[in-house]
């Protein structure tokens, strides 16, 4: 199993009645995935779902309030080929009331050992996210001395 960490610096204003500042917001994602992968000709395809904590670690957003503690459950596909990775995966993050945002992470640099850039996308979500969007950008590291952990350090903004 895979660790993940996200730290993420936020700058984003949503727009709605009344408009409101989400504000800058930096969040750490650990998680650990069940993957699955096998080999087929030239191509490693790995797959599953990976569960976590999405805790905001800084923040002067009236949406993510700085220690505030989501659950968040993705799940991915991936394709390791040998000019670069293909990976997808689509999440819902919920918080302790019931509401929830839904991201997409999107990879096509870089690889499964050394990992590489890729995007985020925050699409909406129910209740007080229903208009909370923005894309991201992060860089994915893998660690060799622990082959379960992964980093992923990224910005988000409008």
């Amino acid at each position: 199993m895979k660790i993940l960490k996200f730290f993420c610096p936020v700058s984003l204003l949503l727009t709605f009645s009344g408009g409101l500042m989400a504000g800058p917001h930096t969040f750490v994602w650990d998680a650990k995935n069940s993957f699955i992968s096998f080999a087929m000709n030239e191509v490693t395809v790995t797959g599953g779902q990976i569960d976590g904590v999405y805790k905001v670690t800084q923040s002067t957003s009236e949406i993510l309030e700085e220690g505030s503690v989501l659950n968040k459950r993705c799940v991915f596909f991936i394709e390791e080929k040998p000019e670069g990775v293909d990976s997808i995966g689509r999440c819902e993050v919920k918080d302790s009331g019931g509401d929830e945002f839904y991201t997409v992470i999107r990879r096509t640099r870089g690889n499964l050992t050394d990992g590489g850039l890729g995007e985020m996308e925050i699409l909406g979500g129910t209740g007080r996210y229903e208009t909370f969007k923005t894309k991201c950008s992060y860089r994915e590291t893998f660690f060799p001395e622990d082959p379960k952990r992964v980093e992923a350090v990224g910005s988000c903004g409008s």
